[in-house]
C-alpha cells in the first residue's frame, strides 16, 4: 500500500492499491498471474512523467497496460501499472490521411470512427475488438490483411512519449528528441549492417525494429514498434490511414491436404491478394473424423474493377490443382 499512498501525493488520476483491485489486474490473456504494487489510471501525460519519475527514483518497474489481450504477459507486473483504457482512450485528431490517437483506445471504436469518413487503419488483429492502439503499437500488431497492407508500424509517422526517469519525448520523420539524435548517430554507420542483418519477412516483431528506422530515411518513431514499452511509454501517436476500398473479392480455393495448400501459395501470391489465410483438416472436416481437406481463403481489394481480373486469372492459373468456391 505504501507505493499507492505514494503515488496518491504525487499523481493525479485514480490510483488504486487495494487488494481486489490489484488481484483484478494481476492477469491478461495469458495463464500468467503477477500482481502489481498498485494501479494507476492516469488522466493525461503529466501524470505518466510523474509516475515515471517516481519508478525510476523507487526502482520500482513500471508498465503501460491497454486491454490485456497479450497472450504472453506483457501487461502484467509486480511493480507500477498504468492503465490508458479508462481516461487516456480519446481521438485526438482526425484528417484525410492520418488520424492521432491516445494509446488506450480500443481499435474497434476508431474503425467505427474512421468508417463514418470512409477511411480506415489496416492492422487487424483477431483482437481488434478489444486491444488499444497503444498495445498494437507495442506488439507491432498486424492480422489478416497484413499481406497486402504491412503492420502497424508502417502505419506509423509520429509518437510522443514519456521516458523511464520521466522525461517528455517525440520521435517522427520532421522533428525528433535528443535521444533519437544520438540513436541516428549510433545506427547511421552501421546502415549495410543493418540492411542486411534482417530477415525479408512480412512480419516481424523481433526486437527491435532497427531496419525500419533506417529504412529509406531515419525514421524513429518506428523503433518504438515492436519493442514492448521497453524504450517508453507512448501517449499519443500519429497514425497513417487510408480509404476504404471501393471493390473486394474472394475466392476460396480446395485442396486435399495441407501441404498441396501450401505448394500453390507462391502461384496465389503472385496475383498480390491483400489477405491469404487457410483453414486445415482440424476445422473443416466439421468434427468427422478427417485428416484431409484445406481451404486457402484469397481476397483481393482495390480501387477498379481490375481485381475481379486478378481473382479470375488466379483461378485459371489453378485450375486443376484444387477445387474452387466462390
Amino acid at each position: 500500500m505504501r507505493i499507492a499512498d505514494d503515488l496518491l501525493h504525487i499523481a493525479k488520476g485514480e490510483v488504486l492499491g487495494d487488494s481486489w483491485s490489484r488481484q483484478i489486474y494481476s492477469v491478461d490473456a495469458s495463464h500468467y498471474e503477477i500482481q502489481p504494487a498498485a494501479v494507476v489510471h492516469p488522466v493525461d501525460e503529466q501524470v505518466v512523467e510523474e509516475a515515471c519519475k517516481y519508478s525510476f527514483a523507487k526502482k520500482v518497474p513500471i508498465t503501460a497496460r491497454g486491454a490485456g489481450t497479450g497472450l504472453l504477459g506483457q501487461s502484467l507486473s509486480d511493480g507500477i501499472l498504468l492503465d490508458f483504457t479508462k481516461h487516456m482512450n480519446r481521438i485526438v485528431e482526425i484528417e484525410d490521411n492520418h488520424v492521432v490517437v491516445q494509446p488506450g483506445i480500443v481499435k474497434a471504436v476508431l474503425d467505427k470512427e474512421l468508417k463514418k469518413r470512409n477511411k480506415f487503419l489496416p492492422p487487424d488483429p483477431a483482437s481488434s475488438n478489444y486491444c488499444t492502439i497503444g498495445g498494437m503499437i507495442a506488439d507491432n500488431s498486424s492480422g489478416v490483411h497484413c499481406l497486402g497492407y504491412g503492420n502497424t508500424i508502417d502505419f506509423l509517422e509520429a509518437v510522443d512519449l514519456v521516458y523511464a526517469e520521466g522525461e517528455p519525448g517525440f520521435a517522427s520523420v520532421d522533428r525528433y528528441d535528443d535521444r533519437m539524435e544520438k540513436l541516428f548517430k549510433i545506427l547511421s554507420p552501421n546502415v549495410d549492417v543493418i540492411k542486411n542483418g534482417y530477415p525479408k519477412v512480412s512480419k516481424n516483431s523481433c526486437g527491435y525494429r532497427l531496419d525500419a528506422v533506417m529504412s529509406r530515411r531515419f525514421m524513429p518513431q518506428k523503433v518504438f514498434a515492436a519493442s514492448e514499452g521497453t524504450l517508453g511509454i507512448v501517449t499519443s501517436a500519429k497514425l497513417r490511414i487510408l480509404d476504404i476500398p471501393t471493390y473486394r473479392c474472394m475466392i476460396v480455393l480446395g485442396f486435399e491436404d495441407l501441404i498441396d495448400a501450401v505448394s500453390q501459395v507462391p502461384a496465389v501470391l503472385e496475383f498480390s491478394p491483400v489477405a491469404l489465410e487457410m483453414l486445415d483438416h482440424t476445422v473443416v472436416s466439421h468434427g468427422r473424423t478427417s485428416d484431409t481437406g484445406c481451404l486457402l481463403f484469397v481476397e483481393f481489394a482495390g480501387e477498379s474493377r481490375k481485381i475481379e481480373d486478378r481473382l479470375k486469372a488466379c483461378k485459371e492459373e489453378l485450375a486443376g490443382k484444387c477445387s474452387v468456391v466462390e
